[in-house]
């Protein structure tokens, strides 16, 4: 039997370059700015961008928890797209790598951003992704714009 994964596709727009845009994503130093939901922290963002290479991503929760977010990098075009894994470390949950692929348009003086996340083994998992997804979002739009 063929096992169906679930796909999430998000497009954003920002009013910020390209270049600006793609480096937000791929500098430790700014994405500790942005990244994560409320009521967490980075406190840590390793990086090593090329293709191959891994990332590391610590989040803290408000209550002093952390855990933290890996995978490597599998494609990386400045400032026209990135690829790369995804997988939790955290005890308590049981979570498979999954795939995230980032577009990036130029629009006029904006920057269009498409994220495909694929590899979901449910749509539970899809639609918890995607309300994070939604809110690191949000918060890249304040660091880009504000």
């Amino acid at each position: 039997m063929l096992e169906t994964k679930m796909t999430l596709l998000i497009k954003r727009t920002f009013q910020a370059p390209r270049e600006r845009v793609f480096a937000a994503w791929t500098q430790a130093d700014a994405l500790k700015q942005w990244w994560g939901t409320e009521g967490h922290t980075v406190p840590s963002a390793e990086m090593d961008l090329r293709v191959g290479g891994k990332y590391r991503v610590e989040m803290r929760t408000d209550e002093g928890e952390s855990f933290y977010l890996n995978g490597a990098f599998v494609e990386i075009r400045p400032p026209e797209r990135l690829v790369f894994t995804f997988r939790w470390e955290r005890g308590d949950w049981d979570y498979p790598e999954t795939r995230v692929s980032i577009d990036f348009y130029d629009e006029g003086d904006e920057t269009a951003v498409v994220l495909t996340h694929e590899g979901f083994p449910d749509e539970n998992m899809r639609d918890e992704h995607q309300g994070g997804w939604d809110e690191c979002l949000d918060n890249l739009r304040e660091y880009l714009e504000g």
